[in-house]
């Protein structure tokens, strides 16, 4: 049995001594849970967990890749899920909590409050932006009147009016419907392009 609670905060609360005995709360409850692999236990039961996960995501892996899903977009939509299975936890023993959820799942306050305004969802808006961009780069490979020598053509970025061949009239061809100048800063964002001196 452990020592009284009470008891104990009483003689520290008198004494004003915070010591580690023998026959402490503390070292009582530390006994408790080496002594009984409560913490070798616990740390066993997350490696268990990680290695299960692992397996999970090594199988959906090739799925996602297939289909041009990008590893920050999964990263983005369990960020989500997991605030929502822990703020749903906490919620069976009462309301939740958005510091509690932080600390369960890692998220910072400020994204947990505005995770939870919503249910879990699919940007599809992203999706179509990096289906369209991937339609770009394909053409950019493999058109003969974009490539060169076996590479991509350097290309002007242009505009409406322009007669040549463009980055934006290699928009207008493999993904009519975006605004050039998206795909180009999206481009840029990734470190897929150089901008050259010229412009």
């Amino acid at each position: 049995m452990p020592p009284d609670r009470r008891s104990h905060r009483e003689a520290c609360r008198k004494s004003h001594r915070y010591v580690l005995r023998s026959g402490s709360l503390l070292a009582w409850e530390h006994r408790e849970l080496t002594g009984m692999g409560g913490l070798r236990k616990r740390d066993s039961s997350k490696a268990a967990a990680l290695r299960v996960a692992q397996a999970t995501f090594e199988g959906l892996a090739p799925l996602l890749i297939r289909y041009g899903i990008t590893s920050p977009e999964v990263e983005t939509l369990l960020r989500a899920v997991c605030v929502h299975t822990a703020a749903k936890n906490q919620e069976q023993g009462g309301r939740s909590n958005v510091s509690r959820v932080s600390v369960k799942t890692g998220v910072d306050r400020h994204t947990v409050a505005a995770l939870l305004r919503e249910a879990p969802n699919i940007d599809t808006d992203a999706m179509s932006r990096r289906d369209a961009i991937s339609r770009v780069i394909d053409g950019w490979l493999s058109d003969p009147e974009y490539t060169e020598r076996g590479g991509p053509r350097d290309l002007d970025i242009g505009d409406p009016s322009s007669k040549a061949r463009t980055v934006w009239s290699l928009v207008q061809r493999y993904a009519p419907g975006v605004w050039p100048r998206l795909i180009v800063d999206e481009l840029i964002r990734v470190d897929y392009v150089d901008t050259l001196p010229n412009g």
